[in-house]
Formats: structure tokens, sequence, C-alpha cells
């Protein structure tokens, strides 16, 4: 399970060249290479492990050691989004909640995906990438500092990237 959590902790490591979007966009892909790699026993890993072991009932360790592998991987792919938005020391208390409920986002839709896959997985981690931008842009319309730094990473987004897609069909909702 180890090994199994590292592989899946990697693949949230992007070079940090290139807009915002298109690195989320890359580490989603590699994530959901993950997925349906191992979807069985990603499953499993998320839903808290095996409910039984070799031996037996599992024990009150294995619990724990699954759910600090989990952890583990969270504290990776939640350090590797911050440092991406280029974000040195703590983050912003609204910023941690925007990017812990999009890997929380993240892993759930996997889970639902898992089980039958009925949206094409392309579709599915551009809709991910465009809730990342949602929750953030909610959070910096509270949050001044936010909002600067939101700003910033904008302004490096292509006209044909997700953010931009995202907000082109944000405008098209709005207009009668």
């Amino acid at each position: 399970m180890k090994r199994a959590a590292d592989d899946l902790a990697s693949r949230f490591t992007e070079p940090q060249e290139g807009p915002l979007g298109s690195r989320l966009r890359r580490a989603m892909a590699r994530f959901f290479d993950f997925v349906d790699e191992h979807g069985p026993g990603f499953a499993a890993l998320m839903r808290g492990g095996p409910a039984v072991s070799a031996g037996g009932a599992r024990s009150m360790s294995t619990v724990s050691a699954t759910n600090a592998l989990i952890d583990s991987v969270r504290q990776v792919a939640y350090d590797q989004i911050l440092s991406h938005m280029g974000v040195v020391g703590p983050a912003p208390v609204r910023l941690e909640l925007v990017v812990r409920s999009w890997i929380s986002l993240v892993e759930s839709t996997a889970l639902i995906w898992l089980d039958g896959r009925r949206i094409p997985r392309a579709e599915l981690e551009a809709q991910l990438v465009q809730d990342f931008a949602a929750l953030a842009a909610v959070a910096a319309a509270r949050d001044e500092e936010l909002a600067a730094l939101l700003r910033d990473l904008v302004k490096g987004e292509p006209g044909d990237g997700p953010f931009t897609d995202l907000a082109t069909r944000l405008i098209a909702l709005a207009s009668p």
C-alpha cells in the first residue's frame, strides 16, 4: 500500500511551467491514469481498505496506517497545488479550505466515476480543473489577499484554457 500511495502522490508532481490550469489538467490526467489502472485498489484504499485482512478482522493499527497513507497523499497534493500557485509559507485560510475541499472533490469524483464511468474521463478532468477555479473564485470574492493571488495567476491563462472556458460558460449562463 505504501508503494501505491507513493505512486499516487507522485501524480500530483508537475513542473512549474505553463499556466496553472494546464498544470492542474496534466496532474488530473495522471491522477485518473492511476485510478483507471488501479480502480479496485484505489476504491478500497479511499474507502478505508478491505474490510478483512488475510488474518481476520482489520486491526486499529491497520486502519490508522491506511489513514496515514491517504493523508500523506492528500498532503503532497495540497503542497503541490500551493507551490503551483506560488504560495510560500502558510496558505491564507480560505485558500486552504479551497485546496483541501477540491482534493476531497477529486477523490469522491474518482470513486463515482469508477462506478460506471458515465462521464467521459477527459470531460471529468476538465470539469475538475474548472471546479478548482470556481471554488477559488468564490473564496476570492471574500478575501482580497486570495483575489490578488488569483488575478496574478489568471493573467497567465491562455484564451483557450480551462479557466477562460469556465468564465465563458458562466457568462453565457448569465446572458438572457
